[in-house]
C-alpha cells in the first residue's frame, strides 16, 4: 500500500511543478515522402546533412540530396544489412552480418557541369576538364591559379582548365570583379585580366577595374559597358546557382571531369588525372 502511495504522491507533485506537462502538444507536419520501389532496410543522413542514404532489400543504396532529388545509386549486395555515416559526407560504412564484415566506402557523385561559353585554356578537346569555381577576393584562389598553370604544363594537350565564377557574399568586390573578368573575356583578354585581378586582390574597386583594363589595352568605355551589361550579370547569377547545385560551399571548388577534387596539391591533381586517363 505504501508503494502505491509513493507513486500517487510523485504524480501529484509532477502535476504541481509542471502543470502543463500532461497537456503538452507537438506541432508537426509531413514535409516530404520519398517513394521506393523496394523495401527499405536501413537509412542514414550524412554528417553534414547533405545526403540521405537508403539501403533497400535488393542490395542498393539510393542517395538523395537534401531536397529529396536522386543523386545516384550504389550497388553493395544483399549481404549488407546496415549503413552508417562516416566523418565526411562522401564516406559511409556498411555492416555485413553474414560475412562478419564492416566495409568503408568512399565515393564521389559525378556532376554534370556546363562549360560551354566559359573561359578556358589548354586543349579544347582535352580528355581531362578541370572546372574551377572561383572568387577574385579569395587568397586561396589566387594561389591555385599558379598551381593550375603547372598542372597544365605537366599534362600538355591532356588538360583543359575552365574558369567559372562563384563570388562569395562576404567579399564586397567579388561580384564586380567577376563581371570585369567576363568583360575582358568578351574583349579577348580574359586570362591576362584574370591574373591581374589576383595580383591586385586587396585593392579592388571600380577605379582599379578600369585601370587594369586600360593597362591591357582595352577600350575603357566599351569595357565599362560590357561589365555593366545585363548579359554578364545574368551569367554570373547562373554560375552561382550552378556552383550551389553541384555542392560548392566555398572557393576555390574544383571538379575534374565532374568529380570534386579534395586534395588541391600538385600530387592531388596528378593522381586523379592519371587515374582518369588510365580508365579511358
Amino acid at each position: 500500500m505504501k508503494k502505491y502511495s509513493i507513486k500517487i504522491a510523485v504524480i501529484l507533485l509532477l502535476g504541481i511543478i509542471c502543470p502543463g506537462l500532461a497537456s503538452a502538444e507537438i506541432d508537426w507536419r509531413m514535409e516530404q515522402i520519398i517513394k521506393l520501389d523496394e523495401k527499405p532496410v536501413d537509412m542514414v543522413v550524412s554528417v553534414k546533412g547533405t545526403y540521405l542514404f537508403v539501403l533497400t532489400d535488393d542490395g542498393v543504396i539510393h542517395a538523395y540530396d537534401s531536397e529529396g532529388n536522386v543523386e545516384g545509386e550504389i550497388f553493395v549486395g544483399k549481404e549488407v544489412d546496415k549503413i552508417a555515416c562516416g566523418s565526411k559526407d562522401n564516406i559511409i560504412f556498411l555492416k555485413c552480418t553474414k560475412k562478419k564484415e564492416i566495409q568503408k566506402i568512399v565515393f564521389d557523385f559525378i556532376k554534370v557541369i556546363n562549360t560551354e561559353g566559359s573561359p578556358f585554356k589548354g586543349n579544347a578537346d582535352a580528355p581531362i576538364v578541370i572546372t574551377v569555381f572561383t572568387d577574385y577576393q579569395c587568397p586561396y584562389c589566387g594561389r591555385l591559379s599558379t598551381l593550375l598553370d603547372q598542372v597544365l604544363d605537366n599534362n600538355e594537350g591532356l588538360v583543359k582548365i575552365v574558369s567559372k565564377n562563384f563570388p562569395l557574399r562576404m567579399h564586397r568586390h567579388a561580384r564586380d570583379a567577376a563581371a570585369a573578368a567576363l568583360a575582358a573575356y568578351e574583349m579577348g583578354k580574359f586570362w591576362e585580366y584574370h591574373e591581374a585581378l589576383y595580383e591586385n586582390m586587396h585593392q579592388l574597386s571600380n577605379e582599379k577595374f578600369l585601370e587594369i583594363a586600360t593597362s591591357l589595352g582595352l577600350d575603357p568605355d566599351k569595357f565599362e559597358q560590357e561589365m555593366k551589361s545585363e548579359r554578364i550579370r545574368e551569367k554570373i547569377s547562373q554560375e552561382i546557382m550552378e556552383a550551389e547545385k553541384v555542392g560548392a560551399t566555398g572557393t576555390p571548388t574544383v571538379f575534374v571531369n565532374g568529380r570534386k577534387l579534395r586534395n588541391r596539391s600538385i600530387d592531388g591533381f596528378q593522381n586523379i588525372i592519371d587515374a582518369l586517363l588510365n580508365k579511358q
